[in-house]
């Protein structure tokens, strides 16, 4: 019976160990498949923004602008760059100001397509009221699609780096929980 007992001891040792392995392995991946999606998502809508993006900024450059509309673009531009903390904001409250931004859009005839894009930022509606002051109609309608895909850039890059951030976190916390039964000083 002892016999049995010590050849049976090591055999369900190694099985325990081997389960152990599948469950860490599943866990790993399950981790490391979410940030990874995240860097493919937002690549993908990064490389599909840069087309719109260098059409704004043509057409802006183009447009031969005074210094004060030079400066009321960036000063609303900068309200997207802001780097402060935004409020999360409950999906209700999200959609509400997307409604708010759309409805200045249809009153000033710009394209509400980027009425998402302007909500998810911290512009707010006096600072497009000074943007409209400067400019108009084609001008505004274009400035205000540079701002929102410029803004989306920048935010589908920071998405990109923390996605990345996290993958090298989890490959560090496995490298150093795999090496910790390892020796400091080389055999």
């Amino acid at each position: 019976m002892v016999d049995r007992a010590r050849v049976f001891t090591p055999t369900y040792q190694h099985d325990e160990k081997l389960v152990s392995l599948g469950k860490l392995a599943a866990g790993l991946a399950h981790e490391l498949n979410n940030p990874s999606s995240a860097i493919g998502r937002s690549a993908g809508e990064l490389r599909a923004a840069f087309p719109g993006f260098d059409d704004a900024a043509r057409s802006l450059g183009s447009a031969g602008l005074n210094q004060e509309q030079t400066a009321v673009l960036q000063k609303v531009r900068e309200a997207c760059l802001a780097p402060g903390v935004r409020p999360v904001l409950s999906p209700l409250e999200q959609e509400d100001r997307e409604d708010v931004i759309a409805k200045w859009l249809r009153t000033h005839r710009a394209n509400e397509a980027v009425a998402e894009g302007l909500a998810d930022t911290d512009i707010t509606i006096d600072l497009l009221d000074e943007l409209a002051r400067s400019m108009q109609g084609q001008l505004l309608n274009t400035a205000l699609g540079w701002i929102a895909t410029d803004c989306e850039i920048r935010r589908l890059t920071l998405e990109i780096q923390q996605a990345s951030s996290r993958i090298c976190e989890l490959v560090s916390a496995v490298k150093g929980f795999t090496q910790m039964d390892r020796a400091a000083v080389p055999e």
